[in-house]
């Protein structure tokens, strides 16, 4: 079994599943904007524009290498017999950990725009809202948490094959 293969599937499949998802909700972010009553520069960039260019970015960057995303993740060159276990893991984790990063990056770029877009309208915050103050709160949490298990996807492997196969 060609296990660079199969994790270069993976991540061609994860980068696809995320363009076409950023695609999808493309058309509710521009509908919020011309429904608006008084659109701005501000709001077009943070709540339109962002939440579009930074997770189609990242999913072409999987589409089209995504041996080196993998190369990325998991470490060194793919090395031959090692456990298909060891390799897919990491990229999951990995996949989780962007998947939670680009919707928090997505939410909060909203809540800048809303945030510009009311000090420009009504010369007060959007974050003057609590519930505002506690989701944005929640997914600067979700993006640290996100970023974690990008960063730490192999260590967070490597811990959880010790604790499932013992100390190696």
């Amino acid at each position: 079994m060609d296990y660079r293969a199969v994790v270069v599937l993976i991540v061609k499949t994860a980068g696809l599943v995320l363009v076409l998802y950023t695609i999808a909700v493309l058309p509710v972010h521009i509908g919020s904007y011309i429904a608006n009553p008084e659109p701005s520069n501000a709001l077009l960039v943070w709540t339109v524009v962002v939440p579009f260019i930074v997770p189609a970015a990242v999913g072409f960057f999987m589409v089209w290498l995504p041996a080196t995303t993998a190369r990325a993740v998991v470490g060194a060159p793919f090395a031959l017999g090692t456990e298909l276990e060891r390799l897919v893991q990491p990229l999951i984790f990995s996949g989780i950990g962007l998947y939670v990063m680009v919707e928090a990056v997505r939410v909060l770029a909203y809540y800048l725009g809303l945030d510009a877009y009311s000090r420009e309208l009504y010369a007060t915050g959007a974050f003057v809202d609590p519930s505002v103050r506690a989701d944005v709160a929640s997914h600067v949490l979700l993006l640290v948490i996100g970023v974690a298990l990008l960063l730490g996807a192999r260590g967070l492997s490597a811990l959880i094959h010790r604790l499932r196969h013992g100390t190696s």
